[in-house]
């Protein structure tokens, strides 16, 4: 080990008796670094300071035979001079700026207090932003006029206080006109903050946020730091630092995820680099939506050493969906169309994932809403000649850049797939009919079509071959937007088919025959006939099962995305057949089919299972597929045992075990509800019976505890879906209560499984007993709970 120094210099060695060397006198005394002569620090050696030659170079002549005494002597640098000590009017006078600058801090701390605080005791105004990018305001919605009647006889426009007289909306009205500027961030009086303090009842419900978070004072401000608003003027006061902000976008755009592409990152990161006061700076909304999408992709301790900015609220996320909720409701007159728009799409897949059904439910249409005077679901350039003049206009100007058509396409079909998979979760009907809609699937690496390619496009919804034609262009982002369209359609049918039964005879609607079957329909057959194609369509380069796993973060997404085409196309088929199984035979033709895409669903699922992939990657309506496929296991467990046929059922149990393993695996909400309700199903499969046997099912159950309901009686309904049943035509009688005796006026257990004329004692002797028949031709029933 080296030695270290132990006296500054030889002097205060001999004051003081010290050795020059921690090893002792007899080593060579060390240096103060940079003292070494200039021969030794050349050659890279220890010098020990010996004047007028160091032992080092003395040692050296001895070796190569030299007289050291001959040796010229040794040059060592000039001493370094010590810096004068500070002078006392010198520290007098830092010491004085020191604490003037503390005064200061202090006096802004207190002013920021007293205003937060008298804010919050008188109503003010909301602070909306102004107009944003030129190219953009076409997305806003008319300033008020001067002459606008409101009902007080007087206001105040500035940054005063509006009379008590006032509701929100007037005051929010009356703001727009006065704020002329962008002022994304606080006042300095801090009035901002007020009209959040509480949330009048007036309000939509996308301005409250849920139970769980609305006891801790959610919409109180985080506290102000002086020096950010002298580095950051204008920044919004409920976002993070800068440099947290950008760090959280940053893991947006570079983690795989189904919306990575709704945002152009280059857009967005020159947008964000601007000023916050700034006309270009991004909705605050869409910042906040960002940044919860990309909380729920980094590890816990990605905020270690940060600031907890998200105080009243267990999770980052959490946070800033409620404040994105605000600034919707803020921005909705004067921010930008668009922005809202993307916001209202991201905001749809965060929900989704966090399984909040009754909020996706809400915003799902008000996703689709705004897209609307947008002309998002008429997409057009700028130079494309078959525009029609008579048209509606849109509110956003028409343009040729191909980067922002794309981003415009991208984000009215984030908003249709929202719709898409709400409805079909809930089997509800959608809330906008594909054909109203001519905006085409943007290509990759093409450009968006002009003219009459519009029509002709293979990527158009209209197109003949839209769900046959992937030729070029088509990666696994167009396949899954198909795939959705796909199942959409689906969804359709099925809503409707009912009322199409009823309605036929009168008004000749969509089935125009008094049917029994609908599988026997025209439109059912074209529908089946789709979905077989689309599947069989598929290239072989982008077939899940037979494409080679890839590694890098492009790969991931690619893969994520070719296994909900693959899910979402077998989900179309079960949900097709599903509803019509109406015999407890495992070869009955509907529910063969449902079998045939529930195992090709599972053998996806362990090819998952059988790589290193994080099943959290995956979009969150790959739950629902999975479910699907579970679900579907669980009526085959059922059917056998009510048929009596015992075997087999353990293999199965084991597959709903594999797809209950992976649900559970994300960690999510959304997984965790469907793991709860999956293995509920599984505990009682007798519930997953078909519908007219859901009788059947209660005599084959266990007693019921004194005063408990049976989950099979059909008379109960569930308040969250509609009834699975048709009731009688207008022009037939009704039927009569469900006797043996009006039995032949019914559809009965007997007629459904086997025929007229069947001979089933078991069922025979069922039907004498109880009565178990059912109204009507159709049984439908797309899951429960809005999840499976």
């Amino acid at each position: 080990m080296p030695p270290v120094r132990t006296a500054a210099s030889l002097v205060d060695a001999v004051a003081h008796d010290l050795a020059l060397s921690s090893h002792g006198a007899g080593y060579a005394p060390s240096l103060v670094r940079g003292t070494a002569c200039g021969t030794c620090k050349k050659r890279k050696l220890r010098c020990d300071g010996a004047r007028p030659v160091c032992g080092g170079c003395a040692r050296s002549a001895k070796v190569h035979g030299d007289d050291p005494g001959a040796l010229a002597q040794c040059v060592y640098p000039d001493p370094r001079p010590r810096a004068a000590p500070l002078g006392k009017v010198q520290r007098a006078t830092l010491e004085a700026e020191i604490a003037e600058l503390k005064a200061t801090v202090e006096q802004l701390r207190q002013a920021n207090a007293s205003a937060t605080s008298a804010s919050s005791s008188t109503p003010a105004l909301f602070f909306s932003s102004a107009p944003g990018p030129d190219e953009h305001d076409a997305t806003r919605l008319p300033r008020v006029p001067a002459d606008f009647p409101l009902d007080a006889p007087s206001i105040q426009t500035s940054y005063g206080v509006a009379p008590f007289a006032f509701s929100e909306s007037s005051a929010r009205l009356v703001n727009t006109q006065s704020a002329s500027p962008r002022t994304t961030g606080p006042t300095p009086s801090g009035e901002m903050w007020s009209p959040y303090s509480t949330v009048p009842p007036t309000l939509s419900p996308s301005a409250t946020l849920d139970s769980a978070t609305s006891a801790t004072s959610p919409f109180t401000p985080p506290s102000s730091d002086p020096f950010l608003d002298l580095l950051y003027p204008g920044w919004p006061r409920d976002l993070p630092p800068p440099s947290l902000v950008h760090r959280i976008i940053d893991v947006y755009f570079s983690r795989p995820h189904q919306c990575s592409d709704v945002i152009n990152p280059s857009r967005f990161r020159t947008a964000l680099s601007l000023p916050p006061t700034s006309a270009g700076f991004p909705h605050p909304g869409l910042i906040h939506v960002m940044c919860a999408i990309a909380c729920l992709m980094v590890p816990d301790d990605f905020f270690r050493g940060e600031s907890c900015y998200w105080r009243g609220y267990s999770r980052a996320a959490d946070y800033h969906i409620a404040r994105c909720k605000i600034a919707l409701e803020e921005g909705l007159v004067t921010a930008s169309m668009f922005d809202t728009a993307q916001v209202f799409g991201l905001l749809c897949f965060w929900l989704y994932s966090q399984a909040r059904w009754v909020e996706v439910w809400q915003y799902c249409a008000q996703a689709t809403r705004v897209t609307l005077p947008l002309g998002l679901n008429h997409i057009r350039a700028a130079s494309d000649p078959s525009s029609d003049p008579t048209s509606t206009s849109a509110m956003l100007k028409d343009t040729d850049d191909e980067a922002v058509l794309r981003e415009r396409a991208l984000t009215f079909f984030l908003a249709f797939t929202a719709d898409r998979f709400a409805s079909a979760s809930t089997g509800w009907a959608c809330s906008l009919d594909k054909a109203d809609i001519t905006t085409t699937i943007p290509g990759e690496g093409q450009t968006y079509p002009r003219g009459d390619d519009v029509v002709n496009s293979p990527f158009s919804l209209h197109h003949p071959a839209f769900f046959l034609a992937h030729g070029e262009g088509c990666g696994p982002l167009q396949l899954s937007i198909k795939a959705v369209v796909l199942l959409g359609d689906v969804v359709q049918f099925q809503s409707r088919a009912p009322y199409a039964i009823k309605m036929a005879p009168q008004t000749g609607f969509a089935l125009n025959d008094r049917i029994s079957d609908v599988r026997s329909t025209d439109s059912f057959r074209r529908l089946d006939s789709t979905v077989r194609g689309f599947i069989a369509s598929i290239p072989r380069e982008y077939q899940f099962r037979l494409r080679p796993l890839g590694t890098s973060g492009a790969d991931i997404l690619d893969e994520t995305r070719l296994c909900l085409v693959h899910g979402m196309a077998h989900t179309s088929v079960i949900l097709l057949h599903e509803p019509h199984v109406a015999a407890l035979d495992e070869h009955e033709p509907s529910f063969v089919r449902c079998l045939e895409s529930a195992n090709e669903i599972l053998q996806g699922v362990f090819l998952i299972l059988g790589t290193s992939y994080d099943v959290a990657l995956f979009s969150p309506f790959f739950t629902y597929v999975v479910a699907c496929a579970g679900r579907t296991f669980v009526r085959q467990i059922a059917i056998r045992v009510a048929t009596g046929a015992t075997h087999g059922i353990d293999e199965l149990k084991s597959n709903v075990n594999t797809i209950l393993y992976t649900l559970k695996a994300p960690r999510t909400p959304l997984g965790d509800n469907a793991h709860a309700q999956l293995s509920m199903m599984l505990d009682d499969p007798l519930r997953c019976l078909p519908r007219p046997f859901l009788a059947l099912a209660s005599d084959l159950s266990p007693p019921l505890a004194p005063g408990a309901h049976s989950a099979y009686d059909l008379t109960r309904r569930d308040p969250m879906r509609p009834p699975c049943t048709v009731e009688p035509l207008p022009a037939t009688p009704a039927p009569t209560t469900s006797t043996t005796r009006a039995a032949r006026n019914r559809f009965g257990i007997v007629e459904l499984e086997r025929g007229p004329g069947a001979d089933e004692p078991l069922l025979r002797e069922l039907v004498a007993d109880k009565s178990l028949v059912v109204e009507g031709e159709w049984f439908g029933g797309q899951g429960f709970d809005g999840v499976l």
